[in-house]
């Protein structure tokens, strides 16, 4: 439809059906303003407490006694469960990092609410690789992975130690590389993909072609590369010999920047060898190479300006304890999250253009692959604010929605007329493609998507806490040479009409749209039912299935 505005492509929001508990308290929202909550709560008016778990790479927590950091200060270390707590952490958007002995140190950033627990989702922190020794470190070296191709190289005077001086002597080096290949980035990857270009002000995000966590130390202390030098590293490419073949390069460099939670671009780029061996085989010779100064998360891959995705989360997951907290968005080579805020709406950068899958959880879980929504982000650039969602711009995706719908409605129709839409209204809504409403928010009425492309399903849903009053649906052509009620075919090639089905407590009906429309008529209605405390009334639906002329006020003919 090009006289519509701006296409928006939904994803059919997940109806999971049970019954929903509601928990009270945790989240991140809130706190502040409520003057029932004591000031001192968290440690003051401004102050917030965090609270979550930090497990390996299986989700059993970790037991070593691991911790959390806060500008370099330790803020909690977690229970033999790899439970934490903390509190006395400033409102606003703080980075958290999470650290256990043999474990690659993860920094994440939250949103702190004042006067309230938010709830973090389990932090995952990948094992460390072997120790792989540098002899006479003085004189420079290498150290070098067989099986992955992971490699670290340097002259004399470029790793220094805490004090900024020289290393000498023996020291061991740890490559922990990821395989970013999958569709699903692995949770023990970085969980902010937000990346800042060399120029130092165009921000977006980065896609990641190759992945590695490399650490030094020597009996113990970690060490640095040396202020104002470079070393060279090699990140094993994941993927068969003709994915190589066809992979970019070169690439950009990131390096992640611990004090940020952010990818920053290194000047120089990285280049990739193709020598036919993957990684995880002896002599691996697969990999990107490039010039550093800084030896922690290391990547090479992309940049791509960032979209938005954005929607609602509503309700209680069955079985699930703790209110949900946090959606992520991942695809092949990225992943980013946001905190859900008060009224359960969220936003996630994405790069512009690529297929994405969000889940949400709380501290104790993501919810199951089932509640997943999934799509491709739009091709629209947005500027994301520091510390809240875009004004404009952001792709509705669909909501996470925990409860049992009221009633749906599923519209389907044939080839032509090739569009035609459905419309809900009540005294106060009108919901259709204009306006989708919205399942975790007012009007708790929702239209799935506007299927211009094919031939439906459209569904409408009803929420329990739908507004009390009348509803009316009905169906109204909007582009094609034909009659609404004219027969058609469907993709398969099969005779076709405009069909609808409902079902709700106490109603299933389904409806063929009449063929017999001698006055040429476009507005189909179908039926009207009212809604009070949640519920259905009783003997309220009422069916017309039948062409008129206008479309209805108020659910007025």
């Amino acid at each position: 439809m090009d006289r519509r505005h701006i296409f928006v492509f939904l994803c059919l929001a997940l109806i999971v059906v049970f019954a929903c508990k509601t928990e009270t308290g945790g989240g991140g929202g809130g706190g502040g303003d409520d003057p029932g909550v004591d000031d001192d709560i968290c440690g003051g008016a401004n102050k917030g407490c965090v609270q979550g778990s930090i497990v390996d790479e299986s989700g059993v927590g970790i037991t070593n006694g691991a911790t959390v950091t806060l500008e370099g200060a330790l803020i909690a270390t977690a229970n033999t469960q790899g439970w934490y707590t903390a509190a006395g952490i400033e409102e606003g958007q703080r980075v958290l990092c999470f650290a256990a002995d043999g474990k690659v140190e993860k920094c994440r950033e939250v949103t702190v609410v004042g006067k309230a627990t938010t709830p973090l989702t389990p932090t995952v922190l990948a094992d460390r690789g072997d120790p792989i020794p540098v002899e006479d470190s003085q004189t420079g070296g290498s150290a070098e992975d067989a099986n992955t191709g992971a490699r670290l190289d340097f002259d004399p005077g470029e790793l220094c130690d805490s004090s900024g001086s020289s290393v000498s002597g023996t020291i061991n080096c740890y490559f922990t590389p990821i395989d970013v290949s999958v569709v699903d980035l692995p949770d023990e990857a970085p969980d902010s993909y937000l990346a800042l270009r060399s120029d130092g002000s165009t921000t977006g995000t980065t896609v990641s072609q190759a992945l590695m966590e490399i650490y030094c130390d020597q009996s113990g202390v970690e060490l640095a590369v040396c202020n104002g030098k470079t070393v060279t590293v090699r990140i094993p490419f994941y993927g068969a010999t003709d994915e190589c073949a066809a992979a970019p390069t070169p690439v950009a460099g990131w390096r992640f920047d611990d004090e940020t939670a952010r990818w920053n671009e290194y000047a120089d780029q990285f280049e990739l060898t193709c020598g036919g061996t993957p990684p995880d085989a002896a002599g691996a010779n697969q990999y990107y190479q490039g010039e550093v100064d800084h030896i922690s998360w290391i990547s090479a891959g992309d940049f791509e300006q960032s979209s938005c995705l954005t929607g609602n989360v509503s309700g209680q997951p069955e079985g699930i304890s703790g209110k949900l907290t946090t959606v992520g968005c991942y695809g092949t080579g990225w992943r980013n999250e946001g905190q859900i805020n008060d009224s359960g709406a969220f936003c996630v950068a994405a790069p512009a253009g690529y297929d994405y899958t969000c889940r949400c959880g709380n501290d104790t879980q993501w919810i199951a692959v089932a509640d997943y929504l999934s799509g491709t982000a739009s091709s629209e650039r947005v500027s994301f604010p520091v510390d809240s969602c875009p004004a404009t711009g952001c792709l509705s995706i669909g909501d996470f929605v925990f409860d049992t719908p009221l009633l749906t409605t599923t519209l389907t129709w044939g080839a032509d007329p090739r569009d035609i839409d459905s419309h809900t209204r009540s005294q106060n809504i009108h919901v259709f493609y204009n306006d989708q409403g919205s399942l975790a928010t007012a009007p708790y009425v929702s239209l799935d998507t506007d299927d211009r492309f094919s031939y439906g399903p459209e569904i409408t849903t009803v929420m329990p806490a739908v507004f009390d009053g009348t509803y009316c649906f009905y169906v109204v052509k909007f582009a094609g040479d034909g009659l609404i009620s004219q027969e058609s075919t469907d993709l398969a090639g099969n005779p076709k009409r405009a069909s609808v089905s409902v079902l709700g407590a106490g109603i299933g009906k389904s409806y063929e749209i009449p063929s017999d429309n001698p006055n040429g008529y476009e507005y189909w209605r179908v039926y009207t039912v009212d809604f009070e405390d949640g519920l259905i009334v009783s003997d309220s639906y009422t069916e017309y299935n039948d062409l008129v002329s206008t479309e209805p006020e108020d659910c007025n003919w």
